[in-house]
């Protein structure tokens, strides 16, 4: 079940009234409110994207080229926290393109992106195209300098198919920095 509440949007475009839709199991989570506080509290999307630059930067140069598997492993981690938490579940039969599609569907409902489309092309692979992901500055100007990005999207997902003893190839085929797209092929192997 969905619960609407309007917040003040003050804090992010002036005086007017903004919508937020969010599923009931998050609204649960002290992540997304305040302990205590009966308001949802929004993270602004360039606060994250400098955020995830900082913490990226630090391990890069912390780890190097360990960064990588540093970040599937976050992925795992928050996979692990998002199913204990119930922001998440994954049954154990269901095809490995659906467990994306919700994998997909939760981080829309968080605000790490505003739009995630899933073109299934056959049972085992898919293009996958994200609109307005938070961290696209970030992740481009750590590619830029040769670093690895956090890559929270990819890694959760991949962290999920591993739960599920399936591996995938992933393949980038566009970006856009400027209108923050992204999209990839997806293969289930």
């Amino acid at each position: 079940m969905d619960r609407r509440i309007r917040l003040s949007d003050a804090t992010l475009k002036g005086s007017e009234q903004t919508q937020i839709v969010v599923k009931e199991n998050l609204l649960k989570s002290d992540a997304y409110l305040g302990a205590g506080d009966s308001k949802l509290k929004v993270i602004k999307p360039n606060f994250f994207d400098t955020i995830n630059y900082a913490i990226c930067q630090a391990v890069n140069e912390r780890l190097g080229e360990e960064s990588k598997d540093f970040f599937k492993r976050v992925g795992e981690f928050h996979l692990e926290e998002a199913l204990e938490r119930g922001l998440l579940k994954i049954e154990p039969d269901v095809e490995p393109l659906e467990v994306l599609i919700q994998i997909a569907r939760y981080l829309e409902s968080t605000g790490y992106m505003e739009k995630i489309s899933i073109n299934k092309l056959s049972e085992k692979e898919a293009i996958v195209e994200m609109r307005g992901v938070s961290v696209t500055e970030s992740s481009a100007k750590l590619l830029g300098k040769d670093k690895h990005p956090s890559h929270f999207m990819t890694n959760t997902m991949f962290a999920a198919l591993k739960k599920l003893g399936v591996q995938a190839d992933l393949r980038d085929m566009d970006y856009n920095v400027k209108e923050a797209h992204f999209k990839e092929y997806w293969k289930i192997l």
